[in-house]
Order: structure tokens, then C-alpha cells, then sequence
């Protein structure tokens, strides 16, 4: 199965989790890339050494503050009909997310939008509603 999962950059505390993943039985793993460096982040990550393939596609970048910026990789619809994954694995619900949307629907590719929080779950009101779920 050929599994594409996207995002903003490598960061080195993800290397582990993408190289077991690569090495699954039966799984052909591409990082596919939007930038070399994050904003907010000292790390830069040289994509010949890690142990999965990396796809780095062109992206045009918005920094919002210090550590946020939203990328937007118009030829990432492009490299989707080129490379066809069976799978796509979105970091969280981005820009990308958008513009594989209906490729992916007309390809019937499965997807899976993966994220690590959102400002509602990590809110104090957020805490509040799962003290009391019934409110």
C-alpha cells in the first residue's frame, strides 16, 4: 500500500514514528514535505539521510506569528496524480487538506486527517466540559 503523509515539515522527534511505519510489512511510505524548516523551530532536517522516502513539494508560505505559518503547495494536486497513494495522511486540517479534497473524493483515495489538538481542546473551557460532560 502506497501511503503519503503530509506535512509541514520533518521534525526529528517524528523521525522514529515515520521510520517504523516505513518499515511496516506491506507499507511504502512517502513524507511528503512543504518546507525545510518550520517557523519558530532551529532544526533543519537533510531528507537523503532519513529512512523513508520524502517527496518536497513547493509551497508558498504565510507566517501568522513566531512559531505558526499555514502553507499552501499548489502543485501538491499535481504530485497526487502523478505518484496515486492508495492513502493520505493530512497533518491536521490545513491547506492541503482542502486542495486534495476533491481529488481525493474523485479517486475514491482514502484519507485521514491526523491532529495533535486544536484550540478547543486545549482551552479551559474545553477542561470545564469534560469535568461535567452533561452541560
Amino acid at each position: 500500500m502506497r501511503v503519503w503523509l503530509i506535512q509541514p515539515a520533518i521534525a526529528p522527534y517524528r523521525i522514529p514514528l515515520f521510520s517504523a511505519i516505513a518499515r511496516a510489512p506491506g507499507i511504502d511510505l512517502t513524507v511528503v514535505v512543504q518546507a525545510g524548516r518550520l517557523a519558530g523551530h532551529p532544526w533543519v532536517i537533510d531528507t537523503t539521510s532519513v529512512p523513508f522516502k520524502v517527496l518536497q513539494v513547493r509551497s508558498l508560505a504565510w507566517r501568522q506569528d513566531f512559531e505558526r505559518e499555514v502553507f499552501v503547495s499548489p502543485t501538491l494536486v499535481h504530485e497526487f496524480f502523478r505518484h496515486r497513494p492508495d492513502l493520505v495522511i493530512c497533518s491536521g486540517f490545513t491547506a492541503s487538506t482542502l486542495l486534495l479534497y476533491l481529488p481525493m473524493r474523485a479517486t475514491r483515495t482514502p484519507y485521514l486527517i491526523r491532529s495533535e489538538g486544536t484550540p478547543w481542546t486545549r482551552s479551559r473551557s474545553r477542561q470545564w466540559r469534560t469535568r461535567w460532560p452533561s452541560l
